[in-house]
């Protein structure tokens, strides 16, 4: 109709053929509270592995000088 108005004109249309599988899925869809209890149990694996590396570089750097402690390397 709006073709024959004249309002659009329809130059070519082209379909390459492409099939996306879908997940549609109502049970797989995230809702904003999953999302929230995602970000919370990352936020805390995060905070967890930052407090691990802050242990092995204390742990490292106690038996060197301060001088030595950032140009230390293993042996291997």
């Amino acid at each position: 109709m709006a073709m024959g108005m004249g309002l659009v004109r329809l130059g070519e249309v082209a379909f390459d053929g492409t099939r996306i599988k879908a997940n549609a899925s109502r049970y797989q869809t995230w809702t904003a509270a999953k999302v929230e209890v995602a970000l919370a149990e990352l936020e805390a694996l995060f905070e967890r592995m930052m407090a691990e590396d802050d242990q092995a570089d204390a742990a490292t750097q106690e038996g060197l000088f301060p001088a030595e402690a950032g140009r230390h390397l293993p042996a291997q």
